[in-house]
């Protein structure tokens, strides 16, 4: 396993790293302290290096629009119904980010931290603590650990300490883009999914399944996602941005997504996952791999489903105990 550790660039007065490491195989990841973005997952090929993710040049970029490309999401990932929760009948209100909602863990969640890393083995090793500035109850020790194996799987854990009940629902907010097309619409993609939620037009669920066979969500079988964009270009969003109830097989796999000589296999025991295929990427946006362009990459954000704790309908999961630690983890194994 080769490893490496340098400076990326400065963020806010604070100085970004960049941690890498690359097996045996030729696959190679990169992460970043700040935000603990994904900067890279990328194979070797006739024409060098391509990168199956999304990345930007500089750190500024990433933060200077509202997709949180290849960033880490916490506390809790997705939509917070008002910014507010009742845990141990007491109500908390947290600043709402996105109109009158709280996304993605707010202000101070985990991709505005600047995390604390090293390299240990094969892991990149990530930690921050989160108090009361988030709005969260407790105060909250988290680890993250990227990890790379010899049979190309990337696993990101996630595992947190808290000293009062508080809410844990992370995910990586990863953007890939398997082909060199500059669009997904060339990717396949199957998940292991019958239904996915209905939701309001500030897309938060409103607590009702809706069945996806017969309709653009059915990917029941592995199925080309171009097709499915194609057939919702009459609709507001003119793609996915929308969270599938998944069930996950054998080895907790959960999707599959693949172009004709890359796939990318998404494990996760956790029973939600969010699709979003870039419909509102604008060319303001200057990626590594071009202007910013609808459809330019896809997120699979592997998470509990977004707003248990608000949900009388969803099983809530989202509660982190008091002394005891919890870990989650999704695993991506790369084939090439």
């Amino acid at each position: 396993m080769e490893k490496g550790t340098e400076i990326f660039g400065m963020f806010k007065g604070k100085q970004v790293y960049r941690y890498t490491l690359e097996n045996k195989k030729g696959l190679k990841i990169s992460v970043l302290n700040q935000g603990g973005i994904l900067y890279e997952v990328s194979i070797p090929t006739q024409n060098g290096r391509k990168n199956l993710v999304l990345n930007y040049p500089k750190i500024n970029d990433y933060y200077e629009n509202p997709f949180y490309v290849c960033m880490l999401i916490g506390l809790i990932a997705g939509r917070l119904s008002h910014g507010k929760f009742f845990l141990n009948s007491k109500e908390y209100c947290l600043q709402p980010n996105e109109g009158m909602n709280l996304l993605h863990g707010g202000k101070y969640g985990f991709s505005n931290a600047n995390w604390d890393g090293k390299i240990v083995e094969n892991k990149i090793v990530l930690k921050h603590s989160f108090g009361s500035e988030t709005g969260f109850p407790g105060n909250v020790n988290v680890v993250v650990q990227y990890s790379l194996n010899e049979e190309n799987e990337i696993s990101v854990l996630f595992k947190a300490e808290t000293d009062e009940d508080t809410l844990f629902n992370p995910t990586l907010h990863v953007y890939w883009n398997l082909s060199s097309a500059g669009t997904i619409k060339d990717h396949n993609l199957k998940i292991n999914s019958n239904e996915h939620l209905e939701l309001a037009k500030d897309k938060l669920p409103t607590g009702r399944l809706l069945t996806n066979s017969t309709s653009p969500f059915d990917f029941s079988t592995l199925s080309s996602l171009g097709k499915a964009i194609d057939n919702l270009q009459t609709t507001k969003e003119k793609g996915f941005d929308d969270i599938f109830l998944v069930k996950p097989e054998e080895n907790n796999l959960i999707a599959t997504l693949n172009t004709a000589d890359i796939s990318v296999d998404l494990c996760s025991d956790r029973n939600g996952l969010v699709l979003f295929t870039a419909n509102s990427f604008t060319d303001d946006m200057k990626l590594t791999l071009g202007s910013g362009h609808p459809w330019m990459g896809v997120a699979t954000e592997a998470q509990n489903l977004p707003d248990g704790i608000n949900q009388s309908n969803f099983p809530n999961n989202d509660i982190l105990f008091a002394g005891k630690p919890r870990i989650e983890r999704i695993i991506y194994k790369v084939n090439f």
